[in-house]
C-alpha cells in the first residue's frame, strides 16, 4: 500500500480517498480483511495448528497486532475460533468474510 501512490502518480490521500469511494473501506482496512481471510484459509488446510508462523507468514509482525485485528474482524479470538470454526465453515471454498 506504500508504494501504490508514487506508482499510480497520485498522493497518498487521493489514493485513499478514491479507493474507499469505490470500494466502500480504506486500502488499511481492505489488507486487514486480506490478511485474515488467509490466516482463516491456512488454518483450514492444516492439521497442526502454529497460529504464531501463520500470522508471521500473513504479515503480523506481534501477535498484539494480529488478535485485535482478528476480533475485529471475526468477533472472535483466534484461540475461540479455532476451537469452534467446524460451525463455522460450510464450504472452504468460499470467501470467508466479506469487503
Amino acid at each position: 500500500i506504500k508504494d501504490l501512490p508514487s506508482r499510480l502518480c497520485i498522493s497518498k490521500r487521493q489514493l485513499e480517498r478514491e479507493f474507499k469511494e469505490k470500494i466502500g473501506i480504506s486500502p488499511k482496512h481492505y489488507l486487514r480483511i486480506t490478511r485474515i481471510n488467509e490466516v482463516i484459509r491456512l488454518l483450514n488446510e492444516k492439521q497442526v495448528f502454529d497460529l504464531t508462523s501463520i500470522t508471521y507468514h500473513c504479515g503480523y509482525f506481534d501477535q498484539s497486532h494480529f488478535i485485535k485485528d482478528f476480533k475485529r474482524i471475526t468477533g472472535q479470538k483466534p484461540t475461540i475460533f479455532i476451537k469452534e470454526r467446524g460451525q463455522f465453515i460450510c464450504n472452504p471454498g468460499l470467501a470467508y468474510y466479506d469487503l
